[in-house]
């Protein structure tokens, strides 16, 4: 949205902006580097918070721009128009040879990253201090803190096994399970 761009934002403290001189710029940037990315074949996890402040119809106009074969969608705290997007078409959508799917607020699921070796995930738009299968290595994915608690989860929680995947800790481009 308009006020994480520090070129657009009203915000009197910018320090929590993204560095795009316009919302533009950051969108395309966005875009850019999933396509560059993510091939229509794979399967992207979305960890909420999509298109802040825009109706279904333009997350619809992303959703038809970025490649992917799946998308597995779990909802953030600013996502009303996902919500409308799912009312509207159903929690599994297909659109242009593409699937979209609502996970609802929580998702686990095993991937298999390496030869006879699969990992847990955990993917939820929040941090979790235990989750399920915490003890057994499984990984908590999550967004909602644009990467302000990494440090205090490296001093308080050295072992755990969390993963901030908000957009600015991973320089705006979709990163591979592996």
């Amino acid at each position: 949205h308009v006020n994480i761009v520090r070129g657009s934002s009203s915000w009197v403290d910018k320090s929590g902006c993204r560095d795009f001189d316009t919302l533009e710029d950051h969108d395309s940037t966005i875009i850019s580097n999933h396509n560059k990315t993510v091939s229509v074949n794979d399967d992207v996890v979305s960890l909420g918070d999509f298109v802040f402040g825009k109706g279904y119809l333009a997350a619809e106009r992303f959703l038809n721009v970025l490649n992917f074969k799946t998308l597995y969608y779990v909802y953030g705290n600013h996502d009303r128009p996902m919500e409308d997007f799912f009312a509207k078409y159903g929690n599994k959508v297909s659109m242009n040879g593409k699937t979209v799917i609502s996970m609802g607020h929580y998702f686990e699921y095993s991937f298999h990253v390496a030869f006879k070796h699969y990992q847990d995930f955990i993917f939820c738009h929040y941090p979790f201090l235990r989750w399920n299968k915490c003890h057994r290595g499984s990984i908590n994915c999550f967004g909602h803190e644009h990467g302000h608690i990494n440090k205090l989860i490296e001093e308080i929680l050295p072992q755990a096994r969390m993963f901030d995947a908000g957009m600015e800790c991973i320089d705006y481009t979709p990163i591979s399970i592996e």
